[in-house]
């Protein structure tokens, strides 16, 4: 996807295409290159609501925005088919067990209305890093029951609408592999507790890089620890990011590596097909020079 938040790192605020909209990759039996083929979700992030993370609250409308329906409309003119819409935890539930802001919460549904008016599919997506006030989830000032909780009371009012995924969480970090896959499984079973049938998409943690899914952190990697995902409905999808610079982040003006984004999407596609799972590109972008572009170019070819 291409991503509408092209302030994501500082270098990105200058580049020709930060993506971060979704793909969406079913199950296939027919060779990785039929695998890759099958797209059925082409879109664009589009941020606002998930700035200023130092100030929280923060003022609407001069710390933090969310995106106006003119803004979907752009993009649907153009064939993309989903949204991915990011937003602070904090803001949304402003302590821990407790309502939801009701003036944020109504902006989050307004972008959700306008998304599903257009005939758009939106995933909507708390962009915490597995934190919360800084705290990491599981922790005793955020405890994994917390996290749950919130996305019982945020399923409740968006169960039963297809139209409308669940980002689990964008990009957590800071965390073993091992200690967040078990996170990511009880999010999973409290979101169906509530009846929602829609679909979960579950990140890794190491920032859900695809370039480290096979590299331990901690005592497991994140191909061992979300290997066993279940989902009652087989509705969960693996999220997965991809920078294409030197280093994977997002930050470096260059990209030497033509091919990386087709070697680390062909290993990662075999993990999939093994463990009978689906995924989602959530993020991909690069600098706007001549070999990133390139190498964005060849991304583009080989999920098409």
């Amino acid at each position: 996807m291409i991503d509408g938040k092209l302030n994501r790192r500082s270098l990105m605020q200058k580049a020709a295409l930060g993506i971060a909209a979704p793909v969406w990759l079913p199950f296939s039996g027919d060779g990785t290159e039929a695998f890759l083929r099958q797209v059925q979700y082409r879109g664009v992030n589009l941020s606002g609501a998930e700035f200023k993370s130092g100030a929280i609250p923060g003022r609407y409308g001069t710390d933090y925005r969310y995106p106006a329906r003119s803004e979907f409309a752009y993009f649907a003119r153009f064939g993309f088919n989903c949204i991915r819409l990011p937003f602070r935890w904090e803001r949304l539930q402003p302590r821990l067990f407790e309502a939801f802001d009701q003036a944020e919460f109504t902006r989050l549904k307004a972008c959700v209305d306008i998304a599903t008016d257009l005939g758009l599919y939106i995933i909507i997506s708390p962009h915490n890093y597995a934190r919360y006030r800084r705290q990491i989830i599981g922790t005793e000032e955020t405890p994994t029951a917390a996290f749950l909780a919130c996305w019982q009371r945020l399923s409740e009012p968006f169960k039963g609408q297809s139209s409308i995924g669940f980002g689990m969480m964008n990009e957590p970090h800071g965390i073993a592999a091992q200690s967040w896959a078990q996170i990511a499984q009880s999010t999973v079973m409290a979101i169906r507790e509530t009846g929602a049938q829609n679909k979960i998409f579950v990140p890794g943690t190491a920032w859900t890089g695809d370039h480290s899914w096979f590299r331990k952190i901690g005592d497991q990697s994140n191909a061992e620890a979300l290997a066993g995902l279940t989902d009652p409905l087989g509705r969960s999808v693996i999220e997965v990011h991809q920078y294409l610079d030197r280093n994977f982040s997002g930050t470096q003006p260059n990209c030497p590596r033509l091919k990386v984004g087709e070697t680390v999407l062909r290993r990662f596609a075999e993990w999939l097909r093994t463990n009978r799972l689906r995924w989602i590109l959530g993020e991909f972008g690069a600098a706007a020079n001549p070999d990133c572009r390139a190498a964005h170019s060849h991304v583009n070819q080989q999920i098409q």
